[in-house]
Formats: C-alpha cells, sequence, structure tokens
C-alpha cells in the first residue's frame, strides 16, 4: 500500500494509490468489507503524500473461540471460530483532493484470502468537479435573474449532464447507489 507519483514535465500529473484488505471467507459480505478497507487505505495514503490533516482511525476488535474434540481412538480435531470487527474511519480536512479519486484496479484472491485495489488522482479530475460544480451555480444563478418577461420567450427544459460512473456493493442494488452516489458527488462536488 503507498502513493505513487508520476510527473511529467516537473508538474505533478498523477498519483496512484495501492490499498490491501483481507478477508476470512470468500463471502460476498466479507469480500466487500476487505475492499472498503483497501479503499480507505488507498485514500489515506494519498492524504499522506500530500501531507494533510487528515484523522484516520480505525477500531479493531478480535475474538477468537476455539474446541477440540479427542475421539477414543485419541485422534483430536479442532475448530476455531474468527469474529473480527473492525471500524475505520477518515475524517478529512482537504474534502476537494479527496473527490479526485477513482477506482482504476482491483483484484480478488480468493485463495489467499485479500483484495488489492489501485486508485487514482489527477488534478484534472479535481479541476472537472470544480468546473461541473461552477456551471451547476451559475446556471442557478443565471435563472434567478431572468425577469418574468424574459422566462415567457425561453424554453422550458431540464438541463442533462451525463456522467459514467461505476458502483460497487454486496447486492446489484447496492453497487446502484454506489454508483448514484459517486456521479451525485461529481456533479455538485460533495
Amino acid at each position: 500500500s503507498g502513493a505513487v507519483p508520476k510527473f511529467e514535465s516537473g508538474r505533478l500529473a498523477s498519483v496512484s494509490m495501492y490499498g490491501e484488505g483481507t478477508f476470512t471467507s470468500p463471502k460476498r459480505s466479507l469480500i466487500a468489507n476487505a475492499r472498503a478497507q483497501a479503499e480507505l487505505q488507498a485514500k489515506s495514503s494519498l492524504s499522506s503524500f500530500f501531507e494533510t490533516q487528515l484523522q484516520q482511525g480505525s477500531l479493531y476488535q478480535s475474538l477468537v473461540d476455539s474446541s477440540e474434540v479427542t475421539s477414543e481412538a485419541g485422534i483430536t480435531e479442532g475448530e476455531a471460530i474468527e469474529l473480527r470487527r473492525t471500524t475505520s474511519f477518515i475524517s478529512e480536512n482537504t474534502s476537494a483532493v479527496l473527490k479526485g479519486i477513482v477506482k482504476l484496479d482491483e483484484c480478488v484472491d480468493t485463495e489467499e484470502k485479500f483484495v488489492l485495489v489501485r486508485m487514482g488522482w489527477k488534478p484534472d479530475f479535481v479541476e472537472q468537479i470544480g468546473q461541473n460544480h461552477r456551471d451547476i451555480n451559475s446556471s442557478e444563478s443565471t435563472s434567478d435573474n431572468v425577469n418574468n418577461s424574459n422566462r415567457d420567450l425561453q424554453s422550458p427544459g431540464i438541463k442533462y449532464i451525463e456522467v459514467n460512473s461505476t458502483g460497487f456493493g454486496q447486492s446489484y442494488d447496492d453497487a446502484i447507489r454506489s454508483a448514484l452516489r459517486y456521479a451525485i458527488s461529481q456533479v455538485f462536488g460533495y
């Protein structure tokens, strides 16, 4: 995990961030949790790269319950049940930088039980988000300043903004919600 900058002509062109998450069993919900953990780790490495005041924390609880059964023949079989609960959080003071992050690649290894993600950041992404936000604000303020006589001359309509986004989740509905949240954040700059 970490951040790898790319410079072109002495100027920062992009930053690739890598994160890793682990899971105990190849179950969809555990893989989704590991994916979120890896993405959070990658975002944290970007903020560390920029030396911002980002607060990162994690709460970790682990419980291992084991039992052993010995047969009459003296063969002992054991079973261990591992319960893990990890809650990670990031409190950001530099939300504009983190808004420009996109997921570039993901690898899930069910045999070794880990998820690797590669995320990317470019100054252009942040500029585009800011420009979309300014365009929306300027169109709203322009429409507020139009007097009543001009309103009758304008044709009513809806402004369409096309945004391509990818969502991930434990279910199809979760993936759709994730993609919609990401698209809204691109348009409105949240």
